[in-house]
């Protein structure tokens, strides 16, 4: 206040006096108690405010801006009169809301938004700038070339004229060798007449010999590998696993059975020695009894049979061979038809003739076949849709068999539209009554255990991995599983197909596949895996029953490390299983005792694990200051899964990404203390340590020593 508040006109207060209170007063001498006021304050509020009898007035926090108080109060009578006395409160604002503070804001905003355009312009004139020079040089690098891409064009030219004159020669001597060979042919020919008289009379013998030795090999090395394992681990078996194993066995001897069977079946009609013997045959029991026999094929492959044939038809023919042929015929349709697949047997009466047709949805056959599967010299044994295979000699055997009983086989068939076998056989003189009918009792085989031969020790270093077994047949695949399962985690599939898909999402530590299999067989599916980065690591054991040089070379060509002979015996497949996990744990040793320079040159890995290996550790070496450099960053520079990168990466360097990422920090530690002046804190920091401590702690839990002695020692 300049002067009394009475004789003050105008108040004028800053922003931040925020609080103050004015008292006020009339000149009543008679009642000055009873005297009532009321204020309003006009600026803010229009309105009087009762006051009752106080004589003063609070304020808080006014706003910046002009306002007049005025005061009422009552007469003795009672009556509200205005008093003459008002007085102006001027609140000045604060700097940063008065005029001259904005209008400055407004300018400074101006200005900046001008430089920022200016600047934008000039880089924008700098960068057309670079492009307009990269432009140019590069125009200059592709006119140069072109020009090269012209000169070895023309020295191209100039090389197949070379070669054209060449050939040109090559022709001409070969045009006269040619002459002098048609010559020595036709010489030749008389005498190939002379040797194929000859050689017909040894070639029944030696092709039924190449079939037994080669045919019967497997299942009869299955059944033997089967009853070593029973004997061997009979007394630790419940009855339920016998029962099991014995299963399997009886399917083995089945199947040599048949096979067996069609040998000298076929070695009888080749020799002349038939006990042809026709009698009156139900067809419903002929075509029941060959599908009771083949039911465990139908099952395994879902095929949906459907038998048409009425119980009353009969014919009249020799049993023994009609079962050969239904039997073959029936096999024949189960092998090339695929799962779920279908095929129908129905029975047509004529007069003097009964007409069987089996038609199923498998893959066919072209035209060629079809004039080759009853020619010996031609046989034909593709392998089935499941992979299966077969000596060719059946459908040899079915020819004749019904050519024998005065009957005739009529083949139609087309690829893709499967295949119809018609036969036409004598009509039995009266019906025969019906037997058989279809009855099917599966029963799942069990998991069981196997007694293992390594030490306690070996076992406990390679108990819990992953082990992937790839095979269509289910014996033998549960064979495997037998002598795996109590120390290894299983994962089976049935086909390389799916094996890829398992091996991708499972990352076994080891795949075992058989060669021959369906959709995709063993050889594609380890070209696959080891072409793919999230499986190359994965080692590949090949089993086969081909021992021969020219498929272990295919099998190591593919990219198989071991190739392995059926049967195979548990101890070697331990013992492999074993070598490759040690093999594993000598490449983390050499991780951690190579220096940055050698660190690749000590591998052993085939190019994509190399590569993997090697971008992972140039990433983490040029990010290696960064304290922040984690497994994160690395997934996203290698984009792989987490799941797939950490199971990838363990399989082949036996440590963990974050351990490796420490051991590369670890490795150019060394290499400044060798070769650089930095002090300890200086390359705790450069090697992406917060903590030079915690540095030194890493450095002497990894190599035995201090940084200090390290660098006094070197």
């Amino acid at each position: 206040l300049e002067k009394n508040l009475l004789l003050t006109e105008t108040l004028n207060i800053s922003y931040h006096q925020s609080f103050f209170t004015i008292g006020f007063t009339d000149i009543n001498f008679y009642s000055p108690t009873k005297t009532k006021y009321a204020y309003k304050l006009e600026g803010l509020y229009d309105k009087w405010i009762d006051n009752q009898s106080e004589r003063k007035i609070s304020f808080t926090n006014l706003p910046a801006g002009e306002y007049v108080l005025k005061i009422k109060y009552t007469l003795p009578n009672g009556e509200w009169t205005e008093g003459d006395k008002q007085l102006k409160i001027i609140v000045s604002p604060a700097w940063w809301n008065a005029w001259w503070f904005r209008t400055l804001a407004f300018i400074l905003l101006a200005v900046s938004l001008w430089l920022i355009y200016k600047q934008r312009v000039r880089n924008i004139k700098k960068r057309n700038d670079e492009l307009e020079t990269e432009v140019r040089s590069r125009t200059f690098e592709l006119s140069e070339r072109n020009s090269d891409l012209l000169e070895s064009n023309e020295e191209i030219q100039q090389q197949k004229e070379k070669l054209e004159e060449y050939n040109e020669e090559v022709l001409r001597q070969s045009n006269k060798i040619l002459d002098q060979q048609e010559y020595i042919l036709n010489q030749n020919q008389e005498l190939e007449k002379v040797v194929e008289k000859l050689s017909l009379s040894d070639e029944t013998k030696n092709m039924f010999f190449n079939i037994l030795a080669h045919d019967l090999k497997g299942p009869v090395n299955a059944i033997g590998s089967l009853t070593d394992l029973l004997l061997n681990n009979i007394t630790t078996m419940s009855s339920n696993e016998i029962e099991d194993f014995c299963r399997h066995i009886q399917k083995s001897s089945q199947s040599t059975r048949q096979l067996l069977y069609n040998l000298l079946d076929w070695a009888s009609t080749q020799s002349n020695f038939l006990n042809y013997s026709p009698i009156g045959i139900n067809v419903s029991d002929l075509i029941g009894r060959n599908i009771n026999l083949l039911e465990q094929q139908f099952l395994q492959k879902n095929i949906h049979l459907t038998n048409l044939i009425h119980h009353e038809d009969s014919l009249f023919a020799d049993q023994n061979m009609l079962d050969t042929v239904i039997r073959n015929i029936l096999s024949n349709a189960v092998k090339y038809t695929p799962e779920n697949g279908t095929i129908t047997i129905e029975s047509i009466v004529h007069p003097e003739e009964i007409e069987l047709r089996i038609i199923d949805s498998g893959v066919g056959m072209e035209v060629k076949e079809l004039e080759d599967i009853f020619r010996l010299e031609k046989r034909i044994s593709k392998t089935g849709t499941n992979g299966e295979k077969g000596t060719g000699l059946g459908l040899v055997i079915v020819k004749e068999f019904i050519a024998l009983n005065k009957g005739t086989l009529k083949v139609e068939s087309s690829i893709g539209n499967g295949t119809v076998f018609t036969i036409r056989l004598p009509k039995a003189s009266h019906n025969v009554p019906a037997e058989i009918r279809l009855e099917y009792d599966i029963t799942p085989s069990e998991e069981i255990s196997t007694i293992p031969f390594l030490s306690e020790a070996d076992l406990q270093s390679i108990k819990g991995n992953r082990v992937l077994i790839v095979e269509d047949n289910i014996a033998m695949r549960n064979h495997l599983k037998f002598l795996l399962s109590s120390t290894f985690e299983i994962s089976e599939a049935e086909n390389g197909e799916e094996a890829l898909r398992v091996a991708a999402e499972v990352q076994p530590m080891l795949v075992i596949t058989d060669m021959v299999m369906p959709i995709m067989n063993g050889l594609d599916l380890c070209r696959a895996l080891k072409n793919d980065q999230s499986t190359s690591h994965i080692p590949v054991i090949i089993l086969t029953s081909h021992d021969n040089e020219e498929s272990k070379l295919s099998g190591y060509y593919a990219g198989a490390d071991i190739y392995l002979t059926k049967p195979v015996k548990k101890e070697i497949l331990f013992q492999i299983v074993f070598n490759i996990i040690q093999s594993r744990e000598i490449l983390r040793q050499k991780l951690l005792t190579s220096t940055e320079e050698e660190v690749f040159e000590t591998f052993d890995l085939n190019p994509l694990d190399n590569e993997f290996v090697e971008k992972i550790n140039t990433f983490i070496e040029l990010h290696v200051e960064d304290p922040l450099l984690d497994v994160d960053q690395i997934i996203k520079h290698m984009a792989m899964s987490r799941s797939v990168l950490y199971a990838k990466f363990k399989a082949i360097t036996g440590q963990g990404v974050n351990e490796f990422i420490r051991l590369v920090r670890l490795r150019k530690s060394k290499e400044l203390l060798k070769n650089s002046a930095l002090s300890i804190n200086e390359i705790a920091d450069a090697v992406g340590f917060n903590s030079a401590s915690y540095f030194i702690r890493c450095f002497v839990k990894e190599y035995g020593k201090t940084p200090t002695e390290f660098r006094d020692r070197k």
